[in-house]
C-alpha cells in the first residue's frame, strides 16, 4: 500500500479495514465523552463504591468477589448503574 501510495486512517495497535478501525476510533471517543459528562457532573467512582458500602452495609472486597448472594447481587448492580 506505501507503494501505491493508498493512504488509509487508522491506527497501528487496532488491525483491520480503515472502515473498522475508524468504527472503533469512534466508539472509544463516544466512551470517552460519556465519562467526561458524568465526571463533570460531580459523579466519582470512589465516591459512589463508598455510597453503596455504606447503603448496604458491605465493603468494597464484599461487592468485587463472585458472591451471588441477594444483597451483594444488588450492590453490585446498583454500583455499575
Amino acid at each position: 500500500m506505501r507503494r501505491l501510495r493508498i493512504h488509509a486512517k487508522g491506527d497501528e495497535r487496532i488491525l483491520g479495514e480503515s472502515d473498522f478501525v475508524l468504527q472503533v476510533l469512534k466508539e472509544h471517543n463516544e466512551q470517552l465523552e460519556k465519562r467526561t459528562r458524568i465526571r463533570s457532573r460531580g459523579v466519582d467512582p470512589q465516591r459512589t463504591a463508598a455510597r453503596v458500602e455504606e447503603i448496604f452495609g458491605l465493603t468494597l472486597n464484599e461487592l468485587s468477589q463472585g458472591n451471588h448472594r441477594r444483597l451483594v447481587v444488588r450492590a453490585r448492580s446498583l454500583l455499575c448503574y
